[in-house]
């Protein structure tokens, strides 16, 4: 009987052997059938694409605090034909890598296969489809493990204490053309009993990394950031004066030579000492070449040699904050100047508002200033932070988009490979319970098939993983949480292992159903 059933595919094999121009005419159908496909699949994830662009940048627009959304202006993203020629010749390459080889294998069938009856002996290529789930083992691993240590190093820097109080904050900074602009806007806020408290310094916290100086003492150099600041500034941001006093009016109005230095820029310059009362002298303008060459000797030589070095007297202490980018953490050290709404390093006004005060509140005495509010630069400082965050989020959103993508496509593919291997092992099965093979055998041998498969996947994506978060570790900030996170690792093996026993359950109970009458029934 396997000999009857196999006289059709002699039949056909003799005549693929029998000149070139029949086999050519094989090969040629197999592509297009591949080709046909291809491009029913390109014309599919042209229109995903086109619908995934809209929703993303209507996610994107969402995402964005209320007040930075307004004031920003995507750019049209319309189809770009460099991108499509490029799309559309990797999905070409695809196709003659995935088609051709197949299309060429079946033109060299073995007669002696075809006489066993084990007519696609030579198509299965299990190697390749074995290297294959391997393959996509190992990068759904990758994808997921920089989503989980993208979303785990994103909540951390979310939960970094400021080291203050922004809610409810507003920075305000007026227009650079008038310099009486910034003066009579103080004056007028202070004023209204509706608006709070109103505070001035020559740069908003958290707008951005801060100045930063070098501090020149004896016993070395420390880099700090700086900011000038009226009294105002340490009650409207909740920042407690941890030692000594803050700054008096009458310091702010004359910019006196006193100085409020952070615990640890304190702790930095005189490790065990008392602070107050000591004097550091301070580049308010740096030269170029400090910029330049930021060296211990550089530092050091102009802070022996500059005759622009001030002398300030430490008269406090303030707690610790982020005054520059929330990823970055504490300041190393950050030294406050005072000055007034007149002074010369004054530029900008931060004003908490009173409870049950809105923006418009605050809008409308700006208006009273100036009829124009173009002409002042207003943001709530809150929403500077969501901004700051705003990348994190996003990459957490993508790294979690494709790695589910890629689950997808991993569960599918184990599960395509899984499905065909055994279905070509139909007779093996067959035998195998004809001779007493229980069920849950078949199911084992399944399982430590995918098993062996999934876990050098898992070995290769591990070892992928973490020269991928290396190299991804130069670009993306890593501060919060290492690079070798064993919460990340573990989830990611987790979620793979997971995805592998769902890929691997249907092919199992299929391989354990198998009859061995209806195989040689098949076979008849």
């Amino acid at each position: 009987m396997p000999v009857r059933s196999a006289q059709p595919q002699l039949r056909r094999q003799e005549r693929l052997r029998q000149t070139p121009r029949s086999r050519g005419r094989v090969v040629r159908q197999l592509l297009t059938e591949g080709f046909l496909i291809s491009v029913l699949a390109a014309g599919l994830g042209l229109v995903l694409a086109q619908v995934f662009l809209r929703v993303g940048v209507f996610a994107f627009l969402e995402m964005l605090p209320p007040t930075i959304a307004n004031r920003a202006r995507i750019v049209p993203l319309d189809l770009d034909i460099r991108v499509l020629s490029f799309a559309g010749a990797v999905a070409a390459g695809v196709t003659i890598l995935f088609a051709l080889l197949p299309a060429l294998q079946a033109t060299r069938l073995s007669l002696t296969d075809a006489l066993r009856g084990h007519i696609g002996a030579v198509v299965r290529s299990s190697t390749l489809r074995y290297l294959l789930g391997i393959c996509q083992v190992a990068v759904s691993l990758v994808l997921v493990l920089v989503a989980a240590t993208l979303v785990r190093n994103g909540v951390a820097i979310r939960a970094t204490d400021l080291g203050m109080a922004t809610d409810h904050v507003v920075s305000v900074r007026p227009g650079r053309g008038d310099k009486t602009l910034l003066p009579r806007t103080h004056a007028a806020l202070a004023a209204n009993p509706r608006l709070g408290q109103v505070a001035v310094a020559s740069r908003s916290p958290l707008f951005g990394e801060p100045p930063r100086i070098p501090v020149w003492q004896p016993t070395g150099i420390v880099l700090s950031a700086y900011t000038f600041v009226s009294p105002e500034y340490f009650s409207i941001l909740n920042i407690p004066i941890v030692h000594g006093r803050g700054f008096s009016n009458e310091e702010s109005r004359t910019e006196a030579s006193v100085a409020i230095i952070s615990a640890a820029g304190a702790k930095a310059l005189w490790p065990g000492e008392e602070p107050i009362g000591q004097t550091i002298r301070l580049f308010i303008e740096p030269p170029t070449e400090r910029v330049i060459a930021e060296t211990v000797q550089v530092l050091r030589r102009l802070a022996a040699d500059d005759p622009r070095a001030i002398t300030f007297t430490v008269i406090g202490v303030a707690k610790d904050v982020v005054s520059g980018f929330v990823y970055q953490g504490t300041d190393a050290s950050h030294v406050y100047l005072p000055t007034s709404a007149t002074g010369s390093r004054a530029q900008t006004l931060l004003v908490r508002r009173a409870a049950g005060t809105s923006m418009d509140s605050l809008k409308a005495a700006l208006q009273g200033v100036h009829n124009d509010l173009q002409g002042f630069d207003v943001l709530p400082v809150d929403e500077m932070v969501a901004l700051q965050m705003f990348p994190l989020r996003a990459a957490s959103w993508i790294g979690a988009l494709l790695s589910a993508i890629a689950l997808a496509l991993s569960v599918s593919g184990l599960y395509g490979v899984l499905t065909y291997t055994f279905g070509q092992r139909t007779r093996e099965i067959g035998i195998r319970i004809a001779l007493g093979a229980s069920a849950r055998a078949i199911s084992r041998l399944v399982l430590e098939y995918s098993l062996r498969l999934g876990g050098a996947g898992l070995l290769i994506g591990l070892v992928a993983g973490f020269v991928v978060m290396k190299v991804l570790s130069t670009f993306v900030r890593l501060d919060n949480v290492s690079v070798l996170d064993p919460a990340a690792f573990v989830l990611s093996v987790v979620v793979i292992a997971m995805a592998l026993g769902i890929a691997s359950v249907g092919p199992a109970r299929r391989a354990a159903r198998t009859s061995p009458s209806e195989m040689l029934r098949d076979d008849a």
